[in-house]
């Protein structure tokens, strides 16, 4: 036999219709007790402001729309986090700021308010032989203890004349063939 405890539910089958705590009216058959939750289709803004999100259930706080934050942190990056609510986390982007002693950006994490550190710059850089057949990458290398560090051009190669050789000359301009 089935043991039921509590109050029986009301035999009634017509909608509750009480107004709930958000504005909207319980469409809830009548009911003892408290009201289910809200299932009314509205529209709400993301957790960070960012975009409409329509035909959301009452009762879903607000959610991430999955953009980008996009908001100004204070060392001058956008945060790139997921849409999210309250304070941003740290800044994840590397620097960015301009080398001292060459034409690269620093490629260090985020050090908003210190200088940038006084190491080699560890971006490569490709230099080439006169007739550019052959081309190495090296790294720039530069910082104080060697500024604007040149590359020697590599010399070109045996395989560099003989390539050079069994190219045919150049065209200059004379009659037209018929």
């Amino acid at each position: 036999p089935r043991v039921v405890s509590g109050p029986r539910p009301p035999l009634c089958d017509r909608p509750c219709g009480a107004e709930l705590p958000c504005g909207h009216i319980c469409q809830s058959k009548c009911h003892f007790g408290d009201h289910p939750v809200c299932c009314e289709l509205v529209s709400k803004l993301c957790l960070g402001g960012h975009r409409e999100m329509r035909n959301q259930p009452c009762h879903v706080s607000a959610i991430s729309c999955g953009q980008p934050c996009g908001r100004a942190l204070p060392c001058g990056h956008q945060c790139a986090a997921t849409c999210h609510a309250g304070e941003c986390p740290p800044c994840t982007q590397r620097c960015g700021a301009q080398r001292v002693h060459c034409s690269h950006r620093c490629e260090a994490p985020c050090h908003s308010g210190t200088p940038c550190e006084d190491t080699p710059c560890r971006v490569k850089v490709k230099t080439a032989c006169v007739c550019g057949m052959r081309v190495e990458e090296r790294l720039c290398g530069a910082y104080s203890g060697a500024p604007r560090t040149q590359h020697p051009a590599p010399r070109c190669t045996a395989a560099c004349e003989a390539a050079s050789s069994s190219a045919p000359p150049p065209r200059g301009p004379g009659p037209e063939a018929p």
